[in-house]
């Protein structure tokens, strides 16, 4: 449990600052990359804690392939879900209607696409570095 709560502070901070970077302000946005973060966080390491890691030793000796490669799989497919989700989310409920970021103009759903997965591979590479 205290390994899920280490992951969800560190995603917190990281997101928030990168968000900030990006020029996504205001309480009401922040607030709601803050709740999407910790209902995708919390339900990510506790499916990698209590189901991927009995999966992979299954998956690894069933088929010969390493518990690493399967591990790691997993999580990118995983993490590529998220991103779609938390896009989604940002897309109905974040507003960035006046926000330009990369001197592309936020109102499609590409571009939340391109937030979302900045700020999940910067909570990534961050978590990757402390860990």
């Amino acid at each position: 449990m205290l390994e899920i709560l280490k992951h969800l502070i560190i995603t917190e901070i990281v997101e928030i600052v990168v968000a900030y970077a990006l020029g996504i302000t205001g309480k009401k946005n922040i607030k709601l990359i803050f709740m999407i973060n910790a209902i995708t966080n919390i339900t990510l390491n506790a499916l990698l804690i209590f189901v991927v890691s009995k999966q992979v030793l299954y998956l690894s000796g069933y088929t010969g392939i390493s518990i690493f490669i399967w591990y790691n799989t997993i999580v990118i497919v995983l993490e590529i879900i998220i991103v779609f989700i938390e896009a989604a989310f940002y897309y109905d409920n974040v507003d960035l209607s006046n926000k330009y970021i990369f001197n592309i103009k936020i109102d499609k759903f590409g571009s939340y696409l391109l937030i979302s997965l900045i700020l999940n591979i910067s909570s990534i590479i961050v978590g990757r570095l402390i860990d």
